[in-house]
């Protein structure tokens, strides 16, 4: 077989695939004939197509040397160049410090040794722009900041090649959307906008361009997280229909759908009541969806339990967990923390424990997994064993302000423990010494109240528990102004808490206080029945003012005038009938503070007895790693 004919052959196992045989073919070529180019042009290609660009490479390389006027050897010695530094960009990507950083510059190299051969490559300017932006994300602050410049500059470069090359705007798009990520305020707001301009104009390009649109929901759930309220909604808003849009584009981009369950459930988060289990039972739907289309991805699972978790159905939060489980979640500890709240509040608190302190003894650092343990003691009714591990968490994240209520709580119920369990003799001791407790808790949170006013959710809970404390000590006032805060500070943010203040403030004002009637109607503390007992006191005011002239009247109108009184309207002459419409608005005025009336052997009941009054503790919030790991976004989709 002559050399020409081993390069033909060579060439159809190339075409075929079998890269090893056409090397082995045109090896016996280069043998004889070293600098034969046609042999290594193959050889090259075959290597390449191997993953060897660098020795791909240097076989181009030769290759040129001989004929250096060949355009598809010289195209070829570029691609290598190119894919080289792919190659490179793809292993930095999985390295972190500065081995990472080692190779992302050889890449930079390689990408600018082949637009010095070619300088219109614009995949080139593309993938160097991809990787300036997946180093700028290892990074933080001014470093991450001149990486996204650079990034930015790359994309621009390959559009003034390829105008239409949508694929660098959507990719421009995900970088300023990485780095408003991790901005704040004005600076972080500027950059979400200047993502959705590129991903406005890659669509422009291609309209149905689904990952640009999809990539511009991610930005706006973002961007939502960062705002509260109504400007929040409309940006979330804005993302579902992204999100929408991309699914009428592709209807099995199950990543849309999960991201949708994801931003809703945050959503969720902002609200309280019904209108976030609506929201929450609407993001449940949608991953539930992303399940159908792809069942075996962990996340998806894991926020599916997470979603669960907060509809307070543990037991399916637990399966979903497990599955997760199964699927080879990537955080086995984490998994294990939200299967132990799960059995926490299914009452299994030996499981709950075992999985606990597992994964305690695996992240001794994180507060969440300590605050598990101390609710298990709780429940156990180990109080000081509880409070030893609140101790902990609170040492670890002394800014957590729930655990100071928690604290208190703990304090209390071991007090009260200690009093149930007390012998009547010592019981008067104890009685003090509860109150004593009582003193010293109402005073520790009225300091601390200073440190959280400008946490309204949070001094909502202190005030509610501190009023609780104070009905507990006798102090009804101070109760009563300990709610109004509350009151104030949670009117807009959780209105369950608003509803259960206002449900006491109304129970201490109408059995806790003696008061007059008139101040009963007119001194009415809660603003919603404020106005209307007002209304009904001045309505049954008016009656019994008028009832009364007329009762004077009938003494000493002269009884002729009736006949002409009762010609034009109705007037008794009776003041009997006068008294008794006098006595029954008046009764009715002053039912609030009569207790019982007694006729005889028959006693009627006016007012029930006060409903027992209970803390309300607000559970305290899974530390931020734990929760971006139940509900991990799916990231941006490249093209």
């Amino acid at each position: 077989m002559t050399d020409e004919e081993k390069i033909k052959q060579a060439e159809e196992l190339l075409d075929q695939g079998k890269f090893k045989e056409a090397i082995e073919l045109v090896d016996q070529v280069i043998q004889t004939a070293p600098d034969n180019p046609a042999a290594l042009t193959i050889k090259g290609k075959a290597i390449g197509s191997l993953g060897d660009h660098q020795k791909a490479f240097e076989i181009f390389s030769k290759a040129s040397e001989i004929e250096p006027a060949n355009i598809e050897i010289n195209n070829l010695k570029t691609t290598a160049l190119y894919n080289w530094g792919n190659a490179l960009s793809d292993q930095a990507r999985k390295k972190e410090g500065k081995e990472a950083d080692a190779l992302f510059e050889k890449a930079y190299q390689k990408y600018d040794q082949a637009l010095k051969i070619k300088p219109d490559l614009h995949e080139a300017l593309y993938n160097w722009g991809n990787a300036l932006l997946d180093q700028a994300r290892k990074k933080i602050g001014e470093e991450a900041d001149a990486l996204f410049e650079k990034a930015y500059q790359k994309y621009e470069q390959a559009l003034k090649i390829k105008p239409d090359k949508h694929e660098a705007l959507n990719n421009w798009g995900n970088a300023l959307l990485d780095q408003a990520r991790k901005k704040i305020g004005e600076e972080a707001d500027a950059l979400f906008e200047k993502a959705y301009q590129k991903y406005a104009q890659a669509l422009k390009i291609k309209p149905d361009l689904h990952e640009a649109l999809y990539n511009w929901g991610t930005a706006l759930s973002d961007q939502a997280r960062k705002k509260t309220g109504k400007e929040a909604d409309a940006l979330f808003e804005k993302a579902y229909q992204k999100y929408e849009q991309a699914l009428k584009i592709k209807p099995d981009l199950h990543e849309a759908l999960y991201n949708w369950g994801t931003a809703l459930s945050d959503q969720a988060g902002k609200k309280d009541g019904k209108e976030a289990e609506h929201l929450l039972e609407q993001a449940l739907a949608r991953i539930e969806q992303a399940i159908k289309l792809n069942d075996k991805d962990a996340d998806y699972w894991a926020a599916k339990g997470w979603v669960h978790i907060q509809l307070k159905d543990h037991k399916k939060a637990l399966d979903a967990f497990l599955k997760a489980s199964e699927l080879g979640h990537p955080d086995k500890t984490e998994l294990s923390y939200f299967k132990s709240l799960c059995h926490y509040h299914l009452g299994n608190y030996s499981e709950a424990e075992r999985l606990a302190r597992g994964a305690f003894q695996k992240r001794k650092k994180d507060d969440s997994f300590i605050f598990i343990m101390a609710l298990i003691e709780l429940e156990k009714k180990n109080y000081r064993s509880a409070l030893n591990y609140l101790e902990k968490a609170i040492s670890l994240k002394p800014g957590k302000k729930e655990y100071i209520l928690w604290r208190a709580y703990i304090n209390y119920l071991a007090a009260e423990f200690s009093l149930k369990n007390t012998l009547d003799k010592e019981r008067q001791k104890r009685e003090l010494a509860l109150k004593a407790e009582i003193v010293r808790l109402t005073s520790e949170l009225a300091r601390q109240a200073g440190f959280i006013k400008n946490d309204d959710r949070l001094s909502s809970w202190f005030y509610y528990f501190q009023a609780f404390l104070f009905e507990k000590l006798g102090d009804i006032y101070s109760a009563m102004e300990s709610l109004k805060q509350c009151l104030e500070k949670c009117k807009d943010e959780n209105q369950e808490l608003h509803r259960k203040a206002n449900f006491l403030l109304g129970c201490l004002w109408n059995h806790k206080i003696k008061q007059s009637w008139w101040r009963w109607w007119l001194a009415e503390p809660r603003s919603g029945w404020r106005i209307l007992k007002r209304l009904i006191f001045g309505i049954g005011a008016a009656v019994m003012i008028a009832e009364f002239a007329l009762l004077v009247l009938t003494t000493i109108i002269p009884k002729d005038w009736f006949y002409f009184l009762n010609r034009y309207l109705f007037f008794a002459d009776d003041w009997h009938f006068y008294l008794l419409a006098l006595i029954v608005p008046l009764f009715f005025l002053m039912s609030p503070i009569i207790a019982r009336l007694r006729a005889g052997a028959v006693e009627m009941e006016f007012q029930p007895p006060a409903p027992p009054v209970e803390p309300v503790i607000p559970l305290s919030e899974i530390s931020k790693s734990l929760q971006e790991s139940a509900l991990a976004p799916a990231k941006y989709i490249r093209d």
